[in-house]
């Protein structure tokens, strides 16, 4: 099936926005040069820091214009580590 929705989410901070988009599903293959493992990953590309994140039934991609230690240190905070 084809058809699943997606969610969008902005998160807005001082240092810039996160946008996440969530999908049923298994994510998509990787970009090469991705960092990570089984189903956490960190791709940056472009000025861009994106992570891919697989939960049970559906993919999560977090996307940001922010450094890739900054987008660490954000994800942090907003998960409350």
């Amino acid at each position: 099936d084809k058809n699943h929705h997606i969610a969008v989410v902005l998160y807005h901070g001082a240092d810039g926005p996160i946008i996440c988009l969530r999908q049923r599903g298994v994510m998509p293959p990787m970009p090469a040069g991705s960092e990570g493992m089984k189903t956490k990953y960190l791709y940056t590309h472009n000025g861009y820091t994106i992570s891919f994140a697989q939960d049970r039934d559906h993919f999560c991609m977090l996307i940001s214009r922010l450094s890739k230690d900054t987008f660490l240190r954000r994800l942090a905070m907003l998960s409350g580590h």
